[in-house]
């Protein structure tokens, strides 16, 4: 339990301007596994009794207060205007023949009413850290002492909101009435003469909504824009108030869809190296909430083709005008291609240099995508290699498409137009067929 205050804030006063930053924290469940389980166990001692924290501790009931039965009523005392404030909410509590404990409990005000002549609203009163009942000389009758029976929160009168802070004024009393818990603690607040009643009956609640989502795992893509993915689930409620919605965060926004058994998001095709989305089933059952994610990832495994390509030659390749030591200038291929899903180019795969039209007589191998031209085989001898390619259309996810194969040699030719040096590439001159 925490709280932080930009502000001393005091009973009755009302909340300042907005200067800083102000929240509170509670101690909640933490972790799914820790919401769907009966806890495992955190306790104290009172009197010398040890008391189970029923939020955390096996045997405690998760509680829902209904808004028939409880209430905060404010009381002015100069005057006895009063106005009651119908609340509902849910929490945990526990019982046995050594004491009682009622933990993590909140509770919010239904509709509005009214004091003094103006719209009292937006009631909250949070039950802070643990209250725990000693027993009585009457059985299921229990009392937490007044110092530790505190509770915080707010309340809105007219256009005015006003904080709470409030420790009891008197010893809280805490009863188990066979299926439902009672509570009834008195606050007051001395500066602004204003008493609070508390009064609280809680039924065991009904049980949990839950919500799984089938896995939906790898789709593939249909378009640039992704695909269309169907995602299923199922859900429970004990509620007929339960509603039940669908939601996928993804980088541009969140995607919304109403609930039910399946739900069709359109999808993005994310980078390859990303580990999907996941879509989510939330149920609601107007006290509890449950939710499921499973993941689903849109994929592309389709090849691109290639539509057309063509060997380029740079101006001055292989010529005076270049250094045949540190050559600056490109041979290569290019292309346009399709590809279903993805952006996609053509990329060199392997390039072999032969000495003249023999096959057995090789210069050199590699990779690389830019051809440089042979320092031994320069100026008018230029012509002189004949280069055998491998290339093939490439998409960003590294689908490979068709490999094509080429051959070709490059011939010196006159001066053209702003081209001093220009190049001739020569397809199949050695006839192989490629």
């Amino acid at each position: 339990m925490c709280a932080l205050w930009s502000h001393p804030y005091t009973v009755g006063l009302p909340i300042p301007a907005l200067d800083g930053p102000r929240f509170h924290c509670f101690a909640r469940r933490g972790t799914a596994a820790e919401a769907a389980t009966p806890n495992a166990g955190m306790a104290r001692v009172s009197g010398g009794v040890v008391i189970t924290d029923p939020g955390h501790a096996f045997g405690g009931d998760d509680c829902v207060a209904y808004q028939s039965y409880n209430y905060l009523r404010i009381t002015r005392l100069s005057d006895g205007v009063t106005g009651t404030a119908t609340l509902a909410g849910s929490g945990s509590a526990a019982t046995s023949a050594d004491g009682m404990a009622l933990t993590e409990f909140r509770l919010q005000q239904v509709g509005t009413t009214s004091y003094d002549g103006y719209s009292l609203s937006n009631v909250q009163v949070h039950i802070e850290d643990l209250w725990s009942g000693d027993p009585t000389s009457t059985a299921g009758v229990f009392t937490v002492a007044a110092d530790g029976a505190r509770v915080q929160g707010q309340y809105t009168i007219g256009t005015s909101t006003y904080s709470l802070r409030l420790t009891a004024i008197t010893n809280a009393t805490m009863s188990w009435n066979g299926t439902w818990y009672t509570i009834d603690a008195r606050f007051s607040s001395d500066d602004v003469g204003i008493q609070y009643d508390l009064h609280i009956e809680l039924d065991l609640a009904r049980a949990r909504p839950t919500a799984t989502v089938t896995p939906v795992g790898d789709v593939e893509c249909t378009s640039p824009a992704g695909a269309l993915v169907t995602v299923s689930g199922t859900h429970t409620g004990s509620s007929g108030q339960t509603r039940s919605a669908w939601s996928v965060n993804t980088d541009t926004g969140v995607l919304l869809a109403s609930g039910g058994a399946s739900a069709t998001f359109q999808l993005p095709l994310l980078a390859p190296w990303g580990s999907g989305l996941e879509p989510q089933l939330t149920v609601f059952d107007g006290m509890l909430t449950a939710r499921a994610s499973a993941p689903a990832r849109v994929i592309d495994t389709g090849a691109p083709t290639i539509t057309s390509s063509w060997i380029h030659v740079d101006c001055g390749w292989g010529s005076i005008e270049d250094d045949p030591y540190d050559p600056k200038y490109c041979l290569g291929v290019d292309g346009t291609t399709t590809d279903l899903c993805s952006s996609a180019n053509v990329r060199t795969l392997w390039v072999t240099r032969y000495l003249g039209c023999n096959r057995s007589s090789i210069v050199r191998q590699d990779a690389k995508a830019c051809v440089r031209p042979d320092p031994n085989h320069w100026g008018s001898n230029i012509s002189d290699i004949i280069y055998e390619m491998d290339y093939a259309p490439v998409d960003a996810w590294g689908n490979q498409g068709t490999t094509t194969r080429v051959s070709f040699k490059v011939n010196p030719g006159p001066p053209a137009g702003a081209c001093y040096y220009p190049r001739t590439v020569i397809m199949n001159p050695c006839g192989w067929g490629w």
